[in-house]
């Protein structure tokens, strides 16, 4: 219902509409006053809210030559905010609380704050390989320009292609920063579809969760056996997650969990201060092969305090890590830790060479690394951990070939 009163000024008929306050009036101007989403670059029609400190960045990054695709703003806040359950689920499971990113949401409209910002050249400018730091170097240039709108250290930035059979844009992810694409079908709604649709979407929403990984500094790892089998949780999904997700069951990792536990823009984190100079040194390791497990030892000091190790059994027989087989667990005593790995939990064994790898998370968010190099002959593990070995100098070593490489930390100079 509605009143309204009609003004005579000479020949000017005035029709005044006066509305009474209500929820349908609220989305009606709502639904007037909003210009096409594919006219939106520059925009707040939207009342983002957080009651946390840092959010994920969330940029739309449009090559000069791109146009927006067709309702990007409502399917990338669907996928966004079905994200954060994921993430929130997987934390809860090991106990770190129902914690996952945070982001700038107008909850009354279910739609995620995202930044469109329009590049200065041709989507050939952004190849998948050398594109990302292009990117990066206008979004950063638009965040010097507008601070306000920089709201964490985290930054995924999603470029929309025309056709996702063909794409030449950066997918990948690494030191805080994240790149995927969005194409006009990328929909939820698709998940399980058994048709190209369903695996699209599978493949490029995993994609945008794993390179979101990434940006949130989770390295590869992969399944344990038993987890693998596990209808609960199947892929991990900084292993082939990417691939299965929405399709199969797919999960985050234990030690993928304890380091997102220290990370910026999970939970709240007021007060805290992130991704400061660490140094950590490992006093003594010791190692042994008992009960069908790997059994390691080990007292460190460190400036800033570790709360959790992770442990990656990397193969070394391939320059990839996503199958490296996890751990983790908490510190004992502020300084030390004791961890035990049954090897029926890993794939290879046999006579093959590996490289174990000791991620120390550090409560800032930060992570050290220290590796050790094993090998099985005939099923059996040899251990020769030791802190008095004479490495190498290696200031003057090069990389004269690499297989593949990821944005900034990732890169194989690292």
């Amino acid at each position: 219902a509605s009143m309204y009163r009609i003004i005579r000024f000479t020949n000017i008929f005035l029709v005044l509409l006066i509305f009474p306050k209500s929820d349908y009036l609220n989305e009606f101007l709502f639904k007037e006053t909003i210009p096409p989403d594919s006219d939106i670059i520059k925009q707040d029609y939207f009342n983002y809210k957080s009651s946390k400190k840092y959010n994920l960045n969330i940029v739309y990054f449009i090559p000069s030559d791109v146009s927006n695709l067709t309702d990007s703003r409502r399917r990338l806040s669907e996928i966004f905010l079905h994200g954060q359950k994921f993430y929130l689920n997987n934390m809860e499971s090991y106990g770190f609380g129902k914690r996952t990113f945070n982001l700038l949401v107008d909850k009354k409209n279910k739609k995620v704050k995202i930044i469109y910002i329009k590049g200065k050249f041709p989507i050939k400018h952004y190849p998948y390989k050398g594109g990302g730091n292009k990117i990066k170097e206008e979004v950063e240039e638009y965040f010097s320009m507008n601070p306000h709108e920089k709201n964490s250290e985290h930054t995924i930035v999603i470029v929309p292609v025309k056709d996702v059979d063909n794409a030449d844009v950066p997918f990948y992810g690494g030191g805080r920063w994240c790149y995927a694409l969005d194409y006009v079908n990328m929909d939820i709604k698709y998940f399980g579809e058994n048709s190209k649709l369903g695996t699209d979407a599978s493949k490029s929403i995993g994609g945008i969760f794993h390179e979101l990984g990434h940006g949130l500094n989770l390295p590869h790892n992969s399944q344990k056996k038993s987890e693998y089998n596990n209808p609960k949780k199947g892929t991990a999904l900084m292993g082939y997650g990417n691939y299965t997700y929405g399709m199969t069951p797919t999960f985050l990792t234990k030690a993928s969990c304890a380091i997102l536990n220290n990370n910026q823009i999970f939970g709240d984190t007021n007060g805290k201060e992130f991704y400061s100079n660490t140094s950590l040194q490992i006093k003594n390791i010791s190692s042994s092969f008992s009960n069908e497990s790997i059994i390691i030892s080990e007292k460190f000091l460190s400036n800033i305090d570790v709360n959790y190790i992770g442990f990656y059994n990397d193969p070394a027989v391939n320059n990839s890590d996503y199958d490296a087989i996890t751990w983790a667990s908490p510190i004992v005593d502020n300084n030390s830790f004791n961890i035990k790995m049954p090897i029926n939990e890993l794939y290879l064994k046999g006579n093959y060479p590996y490289i174990l790898r000791l991620r120390f998370f550090h409560i800032n968010g930060e992570i050290t690394t220290y590796s050790y190099a094993y090998k099985f002959n005939n099923n059996i593990p040899i251990l020769e951990f030791t802190t008095d070995k004479n490495y190498h100098d290696r200031s003057n070593w090069k990389v004269i070939f690499h297989s593949s490489q990821e944005n900034e930390d990732g890169l194989a100079t690292n």
